[in-house]
Protein backbone atom coordinates (compact mmCIF):
# COMPACT_ATOMS: atom_id res chain seq x y z
CA UNK A 1 0.00 0.00 0.00
CA UNK A 2 1.54 3.52 -1.00
CA UNK A 3 0.95 6.87 -0.19
CA UNK A 4 0.71 8.17 -3.70
CA UNK A 5 -2.69 6.08 -5.03
CA UNK A 6 -1.83 4.38 -8.84
CA UNK A 7 -3.29 5.39 -11.87
CA UNK A 8 -3.43 3.06 -14.25
CA UNK A 9 -5.56 2.03 -16.75
CA UNK A 10 -6.19 -1.17 -17.48
CA UNK A 11 -8.68 -3.95 -17.70
CA UNK A 12 -7.55 -6.18 -14.54
CA UNK A 13 -8.76 -3.04 -12.59
CA UNK A 14 -10.93 -2.56 -9.59
CA UNK A 15 -14.22 -1.44 -11.58
CA UNK A 16 -14.48 -4.99 -12.02
CA UNK A 17 -15.19 -5.37 -8.45
CA UNK A 18 -17.45 -2.10 -8.20
CA UNK A 19 -19.14 -3.43 -11.03
CA UNK A 20 -21.65 -6.30 -9.28
CA UNK A 21 -21.41 -4.05 -6.37
CA UNK A 22 -22.50 -0.90 -8.27
CA UNK A 23 -25.58 -2.72 -9.76
CA UNK A 24 -27.30 -4.00 -6.52
CA UNK A 25 -28.45 -0.47 -5.45
CA UNK A 26 -30.62 -0.32 -8.83
CA UNK A 27 -32.12 -4.11 -8.31
CA UNK A 28 -32.40 -3.07 -4.67
CA UNK A 29 -34.12 0.11 -5.67
CA UNK A 30 -37.05 -1.83 -7.43
CA UNK A 31 -37.47 -4.20 -4.68
CA UNK A 32 -38.07 -0.95 -2.08
CA UNK A 33 -40.50 0.11 -4.76
CA UNK A 34 -42.52 -2.99 -5.20
CA UNK A 35 -42.74 -3.43 -1.06
CA UNK A 36 -44.11 -0.09 -1.15
CA UNK A 37 -41.01 1.56 0.97
CA UNK A 38 -39.48 4.36 1.25
CA UNK A 39 -36.36 5.04 -0.12
CA UNK A 40 -33.40 7.33 1.49
CA UNK A 41 -33.66 9.97 -0.78
CA UNK A 42 -37.46 10.00 -0.06
CA UNK A 43 -37.04 10.58 4.01
CA UNK A 44 -33.83 12.65 3.89
CA UNK A 45 -36.69 15.67 4.49
CA UNK A 46 -36.45 14.37 8.35
CA UNK A 47 -32.90 15.62 8.45
CA UNK A 48 -31.04 19.12 9.64
CA UNK A 49 -29.78 20.94 6.72
CA UNK A 50 -26.28 20.13 8.57
CA UNK A 51 -26.60 16.48 8.26
CA UNK A 52 -27.68 16.65 4.84
CA UNK A 53 -24.39 18.52 4.34
CA UNK A 54 -22.39 15.82 6.02
CA UNK A 55 -23.88 13.11 4.49
CA UNK A 56 -23.31 15.36 0.83
CA UNK A 57 -19.66 15.80 2.04
CA UNK A 58 -19.38 11.40 2.16
CA UNK A 59 -21.31 10.28 -0.77
CA UNK A 60 -18.77 12.59 -2.87
CA UNK A 61 -15.50 10.95 -2.29
CA UNK A 62 -17.56 7.48 -2.14
CA UNK A 63 -19.17 8.11 -6.01
CA UNK A 64 -15.68 9.57 -6.40
CA UNK A 65 -13.82 6.44 -5.76
CA UNK A 66 -16.00 4.15 -8.05
CA UNK A 67 -14.74 6.21 -11.16
CA UNK A 68 -11.10 5.71 -9.37
CA UNK A 69 -11.32 2.34 -9.39
CA UNK A 70 -11.09 2.22 -13.47
CA UNK A 71 -7.73 3.54 -13.02
CA UNK A 72 -6.77 1.09 -9.81
CA UNK A 73 -5.00 -2.04 -10.58
CA UNK A 74 -5.62 -5.24 -8.88
CA UNK A 75 -2.60 -6.84 -6.88
CA UNK A 76 -3.03 -10.28 -9.17
CA UNK A 77 -1.91 -13.49 -7.79
CA UNK A 78 -0.89 -11.82 -4.58
CA UNK A 79 -1.83 -13.23 -1.09
CA UNK A 80 -3.62 -10.00 -0.41
CA UNK A 81 -6.17 -10.38 -3.68
CA UNK A 82 -7.19 -14.19 -2.32
CA UNK A 83 -8.08 -12.99 1.15
CA UNK A 84 -9.57 -9.63 -0.56
CA UNK A 85 -11.46 -11.97 -2.88
CA UNK A 86 -12.96 -14.25 -0.76
CA UNK A 87 -13.77 -10.96 1.76
CA UNK A 88 -15.42 -9.74 -1.74
CA UNK A 89 -17.42 -12.79 -2.47
CA UNK A 90 -18.56 -13.10 1.15
CA UNK A 91 -19.80 -9.38 1.30
CA UNK A 92 -21.60 -9.54 -2.15
CA UNK A 93 -22.84 -12.68 -1.28
CA UNK A 94 -24.23 -10.84 2.01
CA UNK A 95 -25.87 -8.59 -0.01
CA UNK A 96 -27.69 -10.91 -2.72
CA UNK A 97 -29.31 -13.03 0.08
CA UNK A 98 -30.42 -9.95 2.30
CA UNK A 99 -31.99 -8.70 -0.56
CA UNK A 100 -33.58 -11.68 -1.11
CA UNK A 101 -34.99 -12.04 2.00
CA UNK A 102 -36.34 -8.60 1.63
CA UNK A 103 -37.93 -9.15 -1.92
CA UNK A 104 -40.03 -12.92 -0.57
CA UNK A 105 -41.41 -11.19 3.17
CA UNK A 106 -44.48 -9.93 2.53
CA UNK A 107 -45.32 -5.62 2.56
CA UNK A 108 -46.80 -5.72 5.92
CA UNK A 109 -44.27 -7.62 7.86
CA UNK A 110 -40.96 -6.78 9.51
CA UNK A 111 -38.08 -8.68 7.78
CA UNK A 112 -37.06 -11.25 9.93
CA UNK A 113 -36.08 -13.98 8.04
CA UNK A 114 -32.64 -14.95 6.96
CA UNK A 115 -29.86 -12.61 7.81
CA UNK A 116 -32.15 -10.72 9.09
CA UNK A 117 -31.91 -13.21 12.51
CA UNK A 118 -28.84 -12.21 13.26
CA UNK A 119 -28.70 -8.82 11.94
CA UNK A 120 -31.16 -5.99 11.40
CA UNK A 121 -28.71 -3.89 8.43
CA UNK A 122 -27.04 -7.64 6.73
CA UNK A 123 -26.67 -5.34 3.58
CA UNK A 124 -24.90 -2.16 4.88
CA UNK A 125 -22.22 -5.22 6.08
CA UNK A 126 -22.34 -6.73 2.82
CA UNK A 127 -21.55 -3.16 1.50
CA UNK A 128 -18.36 -2.85 4.00
CA UNK A 129 -17.29 -5.92 3.53
CA UNK A 130 -17.11 -5.75 -0.11
CA UNK A 131 -15.38 -1.94 -0.15
CA UNK A 132 -12.66 -3.50 2.71
CA UNK A 133 -12.17 -6.72 -0.10
CA UNK A 134 -11.46 -3.76 -2.73
CA UNK A 135 -8.58 -1.87 -0.73
CA UNK A 136 -6.99 -5.10 0.48
CA UNK A 137 -7.20 -7.03 -3.78
CA UNK A 138 -5.85 -3.31 -4.72
CA UNK A 139 -3.85 -2.56 -1.63
CA UNK A 140 -5.47 1.28 -1.91
CA UNK A 141 -5.64 3.15 1.37
CA UNK A 142 -8.00 5.30 -0.36
CA UNK A 143 -10.82 2.79 -0.53
CA UNK A 144 -9.79 2.05 3.29
CA UNK A 145 -10.58 5.27 3.91
CA UNK A 146 -13.79 5.11 1.44
CA UNK A 147 -15.27 2.12 3.40
CA UNK A 148 -15.07 4.10 6.56
CA UNK A 149 -16.89 6.57 5.42
CA UNK A 150 -19.59 4.38 3.75
CA UNK A 151 -19.95 3.06 7.10
CA UNK A 152 -20.24 6.53 8.64
CA UNK A 153 -22.72 7.33 5.70
CA UNK A 154 -25.04 3.88 6.45
CA UNK A 155 -25.07 4.45 10.47
CA UNK A 156 -26.87 7.87 9.82
CA UNK A 157 -28.81 6.24 6.66
CA UNK A 158 -29.77 2.77 9.61
CA UNK A 159 -31.13 5.45 12.03
CA UNK A 160 -33.56 7.58 9.93
CA UNK A 161 -34.61 3.36 8.72
CA UNK A 162 -35.25 2.53 12.04
CA UNK A 163 -37.40 5.57 13.01
CA UNK A 164 -39.27 4.53 10.01
CA UNK A 165 -40.13 1.26 10.45
CA UNK A 166 -41.04 1.32 13.87
CA UNK A 167 -43.35 3.52 12.45
CA UNK A 168 -44.46 1.36 9.94
CA UNK A 169 -44.69 -1.45 11.72
CA UNK A 170 -45.26 -0.52 15.64
CA UNK A 171 -44.90 -2.87 18.35
CA UNK A 172 -43.19 -5.98 15.78
CA UNK A 173 -40.65 -3.69 14.85
CA UNK A 174 -39.86 -2.50 18.37
CA UNK A 175 -39.95 -6.42 19.84
CA UNK A 176 -37.41 -7.33 16.41
CA UNK A 177 -34.92 -4.43 17.77
CA UNK A 178 -35.50 -5.48 21.19
CA UNK A 179 -33.91 -9.33 20.13
CA UNK A 180 -31.84 -8.55 17.52
CA UNK A 181 -28.46 -6.97 17.06
CA UNK A 182 -28.36 -3.50 15.15
CA UNK A 183 -25.21 -4.99 13.20
CA UNK A 184 -24.27 -8.24 14.03
CA UNK A 185 -24.58 -11.04 16.96
CA UNK A 186 -26.67 -13.72 18.37
CA UNK A 187 -30.56 -12.84 18.80
CA UNK A 188 -31.57 -12.43 22.52
CA UNK A 189 -33.89 -14.88 23.76
CA UNK A 190 -37.31 -14.31 25.27
CA UNK A 191 -35.73 -15.22 28.79
CA UNK A 192 -32.78 -12.77 28.81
Amino acid sequence: MSFIPTFELGFWNGWIFILPFFLLPFIGSYLIKKRKMESLSEYLSEFSIKLKIIMIMLVIPIYGSYFYSIFLPIELGTFWFFIGLVIFLVGLSIQIVAWHNLATTPVDTVVTKGLYRNSRNPMYIGDFLVLVSIAIICLSWIFLLVSILSFILNYIAVISEERECLAKYGDSYKNYTDRIPRWIGKAKTENS
